[in-house]
């Protein structure tokens, strides 16, 4: 229908209460003259407030549009002219006498929004509390935001209704590429690691093609992703500290283990040595006891001499107290190696002793470290569970 009459209006208007209640999206009819909008009905789902009976038509509006060409037109509205998308079909009315004289207009308007703008106030605020973590969903037509939805745990505060899409954003990347984008965005932008998609939209124009008209995102907050993290990272730094210390006490072991080697080489000479101590004793003791026997041949010798050998006599009788001396001290050193020896033999007991421990040590030392290595590779597999939840 390219036209109405007067009378064809007053009988439509008779109807319209009832027949804006049977479109699905909701409509608005509207009547004017050449001069004020005159009626008005709409559907209890959709109206545009501002549109009000009595309100003089625009000069450069849809009714004046329609007067000035005298035939139907059609009419997109963006969201920002009245806070939605909207389509109006206009189409002139004519006196019934006069067939060329146009009396007014008769506006068609309804909502053009997508399928997924026109479910957002419903299904937003239940999906945005589906997640542990909370959500925050948005759309956006091709330069401004349309829709926002945050969850009472997670919130976007640079997303504001009718703002215009920042340059770099990750929307405007979709808008250019016409592809979807998933990214993860550091904690410096919203004090916690983000998980950011956002995804294309397209609609159907009046040739039928497809054309994009805006975006739809989704933003989720990492918040026990970050935890994980930070627990591996403090496991790691820890774990690493822990590392250091045992390869100082590995160190250690193996300088006290080298050094017991040592000290059982240093016994083993000092044994060495107490033998050699001993085979001279035994040679002095030999000497001592063929001096005595020189001494007691010397002193029968002289005692056979008389008086003439009684000054060799008193030589004879030193001689064998100095054997009897060296006898003596021959005896106090057998002694004393042999002490030696006992205190070596015990401090060999104890580095052997020693020893063993060190080794056990080092050994348990060495285990330790794989331990803390296999602990290592679980707090690196930690950290990358993290960085895919």
């Amino acid at each position: 229908m390219d036209r109405l009459t007067g009378e064809m209006m007053k009988s439509f208007e008779h109807i319209a209460p009832y027949l804006v209640e049977t479109y699905e999206q909701g409509v608005i009819f509207l009547f004017s003259d050449r001069e004020k909008y005159l009626s008005k009905y709409h559907s209890q789902k959709f109206d545009i407030p501002v549109l009000k009976t009595g309100s003089p038509i625009e000069n450069d509006g849809m009714a004046s549009l329609c007067i000035e060409k005298a035939q139907p037109v059609a009419v997109n509205f963006v969201r920002a002219k009245f806070g939605i998308r909207v389509r109006a079909e206009i189409i002139p009315i004519f006196d019934d006498t006069a067939e060329n004289n146009l009396i007014g207009t008769m506006s068609v308007i309804y909502p053009s929004e997508p399928v997924v703008a026109r479910a957002f106030p419903e299904l937003a605020p239940m999906l945005a509390e589906m997640f542990p973590e909370g959500a925050f969903i948005y759309m956006t037509g091709r330069h401004r935001y349309s829709h926002r939805q945050a969850s009472k745990q997670f919130d976007m505060p640079d997303v504001v209704l009718e703002s215009p899409i920042p340059e770099n954003s990750i929307p405007a990347q979709v808008l250019k590429g016409n592809l979807p984008i998933s990214k993860e965005l550091d904690a410096s932008h919203y004090g916690v690691p983000v998980m950011h998609m956002s995804y294309p939209l397209f609609e159907t124009d009046e040739d039928g093609k497809s054309k994009l008209s805006g975006t739809f995102g989704l933003a989720l907050p990492k918040t026990t992703a970050l935890k994980l993290r930070q627990m591996s990272d403090n496991l790691a730094k820890a774990l690493e500290e822990i590392a250091g210390v045992v390869e100082e006490v590995a160190a250690s072991a193996t300088e006290v283990s080298h050094n017991y080697h040592k000290v059982d080489a240093n016994i083993a000479d000092v044994n060495s040595l107490s033998d050699n101590i001993n085979n001279v004793v035994g040679f002095i003791t030999q000497i001592a006891d063929e001096t005595k026997m020189l001494g007691l041949n010397a002193a029968i010798e002289a005692a056979r001499a008389g008086d003439v050998g009684r000054g060799f006599g008193v030589v004879a009788e030193e001689i064998r107290k100095l054997s009897d001396d060296s006898r003596q001290t021959v005896k106090k050193i057998r002694h004393f190696t042999q002490e030696i020896n006992e205190k070596l033999a015990e401090t060999s007991s104890f580095s052997e002793f020693s020893l063993r421990s060190g080794e056990e040590q080092a050994a348990a030392t060495e285990e330790l470290n794989a331990s803390l290595e296999e602990i290592l590779a679980l707090a690196q597999e930690l950290e990358n569970i993290s960085k895919s939840v």
